[in-house]
């Protein structure tokens, strides 16, 4: 693979199952990063623009997955990829049974519950926690009109080994539409 900064790049085919944005934004940030990080190839992200909830789409899913040899999964986000209420234990369960049906490493992006203390979960059920296999929180700072910002990465939970360190990145948006990682 490539890299850069100590950020290491594995070749592979990558999906993404988009719940909140839209193709044009994912396409461009991931061309940003791509071009940021100095690889020039062409991207083997496949895009896909989801309504229903990932549970309900599983068969079709998985067709994509195999026909196009993916590897990783982004959803992005758990939320709306549940299809009902985060809060509720069936569907953070049902969630959870769809994506491992997939049979490929994934990330889930969720959003956190706001519940005034140091620790920050996942919002919803407990479910959201306990069945992760990894949990990171990402905690951005960045100051109002800058083109850049800082970003921390806490391991909060593993189940198969121990607790990786905090690390800290600086994202730079350049004005050639790049977004540059140190």
């Amino acid at each position: 693979g490539q890299s850069q900064k100590n950020i290491e790049v594995e070749p592979g085919h990558g999906l993404y199952l988009d719940y909140e944005a839209s193709g044009e934004e994912v396409a461009r940030r991931e061309r940003a990063i791509r071009l940021g990080l100095g690889i020039e190839a062409k991207s083997n992200l496949l895009y896909r623009f989801c309504i229903q909830p990932l549970a309900s789409e599983i068969e079709e899913i998985q067709r994509i997955v195999v026909e196009n040899g993916i590897q990783f999964i982004v959803v992005d986000s758990a939320g709306p990829a549940c299809g009902g209420e985060p809060e509720a234990a069936g569907e953070a369960l049902r969630y959870f049974a769809a994506l491992r049906a997939l049979r490929v490493t994934s990330l889930t992006v969720a959003h956190v519950a706001k519940h005034g203390g140091k620790d920050t979960t996942p919002f919803g059920s407990v479910f959201w926690l306990n069945i992760a296999r990894n949990v990171y929180e990402v905690k951005k700072v960045q100051e109002a009109e800058e083109d850049k910002f800082e970003v921390g990465l806490f391991h909060r939970k593993c189940n198969t080994g121990k607790l990786l360190r905090p690390r800290g990145f600086k994202l730079n948006f350049g004005e050639d539409e790049t977004i540059r990682f140190s």
